[in-house]
Order: C-alpha cells, then sequence, then structure tokens
C-alpha cells in the first residue's frame, strides 16, 4: 500500500522498509573479579568451604577449630573418595599477602599435624598471587612441599572468581543481588543460569543432572531465567555441560 504525505505526495515504499546496514552491539565486558576484599574473614572462610564442597570426589568438608583455638595451619579439610589422605586448606583475609606471608603460611602448615595426614595443602588468599615476587615465592614453596608428599595449590582472588562464575547462588548468598549477574551468561533465546552439579562417580551423572535441573525449574523460572547451563565432573579436573530449556 502506498504512502502518502499530507500534501498528497507519494512515498517511496523502500523508506518504511528495516534498515539493512549491520551494526554490531557494544562490547561490554563484565566485571572479571569478584570483591573479596570486602567479606569478613568469617565470611571468607565460609566461602572457601562452600566452593570446596563442590569440588570434584569431595565427600566431606568441613572447618576444622573455632577462633582462639590452634589449628595447625588449616581452616578446612576434605575427604575425598578416591584419596587416603586429606586435601586441607588454609583461608587468608589480609592485605599485602606477599611472599613473607606465603612462605609463613606454608611453614605453620607444616609445623602442625596435619602435615602428616594430608596430600593436598590449598593455600586461599583475597588478593591476587599473580605479580612476580610472589609467583616466584609460591613456586618455591610448591617445591618444598612436594619434597614432603604434598601438592599445594592456590586459590587467589583470579582463581576464585573463576570458580564462581558458574556459582550464581554463591555469588548472591556472599556478595550482593547485582552481582549475581556476574555468574550469568545470556542465550538468544534468553538468560542463562549456570548451576554447578555435585560430583558422581558413575556415567549415571545425565540423569542425576536432569533431575536437579527438574527441581531447580520453578526457581529458576521466577527470576526469569528460561535457560540452565548445568555443569558437572566425571573426575578430577574433567567437565561436561548440558543446556536445558525451562521456559514458557
Amino acid at each position: 500500500m502506498a504512502m502518502h504525505t499530507s500534501s498528497g505526495a507519494v512515498i517511496p515504499s523502500w523508506l518504511a522498509t528495516p534498515p539493512l546496514s549491520p551494526i554490531a552491539p557494544p562490547v561490554e565486558t563484565r566485571h572479571q573479579d569478584l570483591p573479596f576484599e570486602k567479606l569478613k574473614w568469617e565470611d571468607f572462610e565460609k566461602l572457601c568451604l562452600r566452593i570446596a564442597r563442590l569440588e570434584a570426589d569431595v565427600e566431606d568438608c568441613r572447618e576444622y577449630g573455632v577462633r582462639g583455638q590452634e589449628q595447625g595451619g588449616i581452616d578446612l579439610y576434605a575427604r575425598r573418595r578416591s584419596a587416603e589422605k586429606d586435601t586441607v586448606y588454609q583461608c587468608k583475609r589480609e592485605s599485602s599477602f606477599g611472599p613473607t606471608k606465603i612462605k609463613k603460611a606454608v611453614r605453620k602448615f607444616l609445623a602442625g599435624e596435619w602435615a602428616q595426614t594430608s596430600d593436598t595443602f590449598v593455600l586461599c588468599t583475597t588478593e591476587s598471587l599473580r605479580s612476580k615476587p610472589r609467583t616466584d615465592e609460591v613456586e618455591r614453596q610448591r617445591a618444598a612441599l612436594r619434597g614432603r608428599g604434598v601438592a599445594l595449590e592456590t586459590w587467589d582472588s583470579s582463581e576464585l572468581s573463576l570458580k564462581l562464575k558458574g556459582l550464581p547462588e554463591l555469588v548472591d548468598d556472599f556478595f550482593h543481588r547485582e552481582w549475581k549477574k556476574f555468574a550469568l551468561a545470556v542465550h538468544r533465546h534468553g538468560p542463562i543460569a549456570r548451576v554447578a552439579a555435585p560430583h558422581h562417580s558413575c556415567r549415571s551423572c545425565s540423569t542425576r543432572v536432569a533431575s536437579l535441573l527438574e527441581v531447580l525449574k520453578n526457581q529458576l523460572l521466577t527470576d526469569q531465567h528460561q535457560h540452565v547451563w548445568c555443569t558437572t565432573r566425571w573426575g578430577r579436573g574433567k567437565r561436561t555441560g548440558h543446556l536445558a530449556q525451562i521456559g514458557k
């Protein structure tokens, strides 16, 4: 149907068609690190505990001792299904966590009784260990622990942020509702909520994931999520994902 102006002149029909010029959307990089330094030390320790409980092969993880008690250089310990010895965690919510403090943390662990019953020591800190002096000291302590039959892992601010990328419920619990966006992705059909399924050692995990998604369906829909990206692990370090639509 031809279009006309108020004076009766004909308006070319092509002027009413959608634009043809492809315009890319603006680049909007989300925050890549969470503000761990804003957490109280008790909350940082609880956050590390919650993350540790989601690690592959962990069957039990608990806090060790209370404030004021001698803890042997650890704050948390975890029992794994496939290992005879424990994984232990030391949580450091301290500023200026440099080489001297890194060395002190490892020495305190080695002086305690848990050094004899553990095969992995995880050093958790609210700061980054990326700088050269800190990285060099971490590697020196890694070599020292290896000589005692203990592996050293570091959960600094960058590593913890990566772990929390797929855990919006933890981000929501420990930070602010606005920070929940940090752990969410966007799918072309709508928002995606990422959830981590508990580790299972058998290949029936797909069935378990399906059950988990069904349980989460109603809750996620109230948050206007139309898809869920659910991750799980078959073994240490091996991860698979499932995308399921739960939209209306």
